[in-house]
């Protein structure tokens, strides 16, 4: 039988990026599914990564850590308009002034593993990333948190007692300083059967290539 295509995908839940990227890698998946109907389902992991690991636990305000970041004049207008225009071609509605608060996303990665678990990893991450950039609620908010999480399927007592917890923070911490010793610097970074690496939320048809490198070739990389 033939081994299902994997896919790894390191990120983070503040990144437009990665959320831009999901939507890419997930047309690539349909158009190589439709070439390749009798493969087997791919298997996408999504491991952790901090954009801003300095950002202490219960978040910072939004405001704040705009201005610490491109001054006091805030982000590129002209660039947000680009985001904005390139996320609704996606189908992505990102409303980057409903953000009020910038999140440490450790417990969201936290939640995102559990899923994983659990087989649910994609609505979990789909769910936060959509609650973060188009509702604008804290990640940090962990009565928030058991609401999305139990809209995916989970328990809501279970959750609250798992985010109440430090379960799986060093799981999150150990994924992440694995990646950066591997050199990963960017998000979306996108690794197909361990062989090929894409950095960046790279268009559709060079997800489509690196797929194909990924299935032939037993050592590839795939760069901007």
């Amino acid at each position: 039988m033939t081994q299902p295509l994997r896919v790894d995908v390191v990120f983070d839940f503040v990144c437009p990026w990665c959320y831009i990227g999901k939507r890419r890698l997930e047309t690539a998946l349909e158009a190589w599914r439709a070439q390749y109907p009798s493969e087997p389902e791919p298997i996408v992991r999504w491991l952790p990564f901090q954009l801003n690991p300095d950002i202490p636990a219960g978040g910072v305000s939004r405001q704040e850590h705009l201005e610490r970041k491109h001054g006091s004049a805030g982000p590129d207008p002209e660039k947000q308009a680009h985001m904005v225009a390139l996320g609704r071609s996606l189908g992505l509605a990102f409303e980057f002034d409903r953000i009020t608060a910038q999140p440490n996303t450790i417990d969201a990665h936290r939640l995102s593993g559990c899923a994983q678990g659990q087989g649910s990893q994609d609505a979990m991450v789909e769910t936060l990333f959509k609650a973060y950039f188009t509702q604008g609620i804290d990640l940090n908010d962990h009565d928030a948190l058991v609401s999305l999480a139990a809209g995916v399927g989970f328990d809501w007592g279970a959750v609250a007692m798992y985010l109440g917890s430090t379960t799986d923070v060093q799981t999150v911490v150990r994924l992440e300083l694995e990646a950066r010793v591997a050199g990963i610097d960017i998000v979306p970074f996108y690794v197909f059967n361990d062989r090929v690496t894409v950095p960046g939320a790279q268009e559709v048809n060079v997800l489509l290539n690196a797929i194909a490198e990924a299935t032939r070739s037993e050592v590839a990389s795939v760069a901007d």
